[in-house]
């Protein structure tokens, strides 16, 4: 899965865990079907800030560092994801 002039993929994004994470998207891909993109869009990312609000720490400077990280990986994975989307013509 890994793309000719992309970030490589943040540590722990197996084959198994990409797979995984395809067969929870294509569960909820129906429900976000039919909504113009701009609702989708509000949608996926009130998923992402509850995933990103879940991650707590004790210390407030540790918190936004490893909040900042996460999405930085994500965006990393997107890129991924967008441009294997696009190779397979998806």
């Amino acid at each position: 899965m890994v793309r000719r002039g992309l970030p490589p993929l943040p540590p722990g994004f197996t084959s198994a865990v990409v797979a995984e994470g395809e067969r929870l998207a294509a569960e909820m891909a129906p429900i976000l079907a039919g909504h113009p993109p701009y609702v989708q869009s509000v949608a996926i990312a009130e998923l992402l800030s509850t995933w990103i609000i879940g991650h707590r720490l004790a210390n407030p400077d540790a918190q936004h560092r490893l909040r900042l990280t996460l999405m930085s990986q994500h965006h990393t994975l997107s890129q991924h994801l967008v441009a294997a989307a696009e190779e397979f013509g998806k």
